[in-house]
């Protein structure tokens, strides 16, 4: 994460050309609240459906797709120590519990990250048809 500059030289017989520009590359690690509306899966042996959570992510990847390691919590009991988050595009998030036990199954939420890398929305895609999320950084 960090913002760096990026230079870009072509050169040909006719001459050279170059470029610079500035990249901002945001870190998703550290701690989250959220909000799901529209979870329509009752988590196995819980008597409600994810509505609240709270994330923390540890580290990012050190690639575009990779392991992190994190907890996730949230207000039907369920309780989670590894996952795998994503970026597939400086903005593109996807992070997914993988078994999550509360579901017997993976839980995905797949998002874009705003420009002041504070608010992630998106969907759940395995919370139901109509399941939405938003997170803050905390």
């Amino acid at each position: 994460a960090g913002t760096f500059t990026v230079r870009v030289e072509a050169r040909n017989a006719a001459g050279t050309s170059t470029a610079t520009r500035s990249v901002d590359v945001r870190s998703l690690a550290g701690a989250w609240t959220g909000t799901v509306s529209g979870h329509t899966n009752l988590p196995s042996g819980q008597s409600d459906p994810v509505r609240t959570f709270e994330l923390v992510l540890n580290d990012t990847p050190s690639r575009a797709l990779g392991s992190v390691t994190g907890q996730w919590s949230d207000n039907a009991g369920c309780r989670q120590q590894t996952m795998l988050a994503q970026v597939a595009h400086p903005r593109d998030v996807t992070i997914s519990l993988e078994s999550f036990f509360c579901n017997a199954t993976d839980f995905t939420l797949t998002g874009t990250l705003d420009a002041t890398g504070n608010v992630v929305e998106g969907r759940c895609a395995n919370g139901g048809p109509t399941c939405t999320f938003r997170m803050t950084r905390r």
